[in-house]
């Protein structure tokens, strides 16, 4: 089963703690039970998990104990997505004390979509507290805080991106099709799949392939010196990072008229082949 990153990001207030004062804060409570559950295909003797409700956005989301014996130290949050592909990762903690552990967490779905925060208050007696929200907002069911802009059916905005002969935008490849690599020179899968994208450069010469590095000229000179790689080159700059993100690779095409045809996360040896089913569509 494929596994997908789940971005998290911890916050450095304590939600329960600012809520103690506030009765009217609203919160629903779930109870560990033995075992794991059925969409969690792992083996672990000594483990208890909890069920957060997530109405729709996720098909489960668990908080996992892997040790009983070791009950607040070995929490694990696992996200089961739609279609059944899941992530599992240890419950970041804001605060932890002899009886409870507090952690707030934000939560991308697959779609790329950012919710609003998930707080988490964890009991020492197998229950846990929870929440969606932040600063006086908060409910017991999850919603979208910030919709990811770069989908495809959007246009693909302007980026103004230096290379190694110069600036360019990418609205000046209006009128023909773009591909779009975002990767970094550590990054592995993203070393792996160039040698299919080369072939895809080979195959279409009326087909633009940008590449966009998280990285500076100097490393990028010493990786092609091994590495053969036959995209425009260019260089990453913040709009560019606040877009795309820091998950290495993603490949984006955007069609003749500007607007997004694909954008897909994640990268192997057979990534060119989906790339070349959506530019076969684009140019016919």
């Amino acid at each position: 089963m494929k596994i997908f990153l789940l971005f998290v990001y911890i916050f450095t207030f304590s939600v329960f703690g600012q809520q103690s004062n506030n009765n009217n804060v609203p919160y629903n409570t779930a109870s560990f039970q033995k075992g794991l559950p059925e969409e969690i295909p792992f083996k672990m003797d000594k483990a208890t998990y909890a069920r957060i409700e997530c109405k729709g956005f996720y098909k489960s989301i668990f908080i996992v104990c892997k040790d009983t014996t070791q009950f607040l130290d070995k929490l694990f949050i696992s996200v089961v997505f739609l279609d059944s592909t899941f992530s599992f990762n240890s419950l970041n903690k804001d605060h932890i004390s002899d009886d409870t552990l507090r952690s707030t967490i934000n939560l991308t779905t697959k779609e790329e979509d950012e919710l609003h925060p998930l707080n988490l208050n964890v009991s020492a007696n197998r229950t846990v507290k929870y929440n969606w929200g932040f600063k006086g907002n908060y409910s017991i069911s999850p919603s979208v805080a910030k919709e990811y802009e770069l989908k495809p059916g959007a246009k693909f905005p302007n980026f103004k991106l230096k290379g190694n002969t110069g600036y360019v935008q990418t609205k000046k490849f209006i009128g023909k099709v773009l591909v779009i690599n975002w990767w970094a020179t550590s990054c592995i899968p993203c070393i792996e799949e160039i040698p299919g994208l080369n072939k895809l450069v080979d195959r279409y010469n009326n087909v633009v392939f940008l590449s966009v590095l998280d990285g500076d000229p100097q490393g990028l000179s010493e990786f092609l010196k091994q590495h053969e790689f036959n995209y425009i080159h260019t260089y990453s700059n913040k709009e560019i990072l606040e877009a795309f993100g820091g998950i290495y690779p993603r490949n984006i095409i955007i069609d003749k008229f500007g607007k997004i045809a694909h954008n897909e996360r994640g990268g192997s040896k057979n990534t060119y082949v989906e790339l070349d089913s959506v530019i076969q569509r684009l140019i016919n």
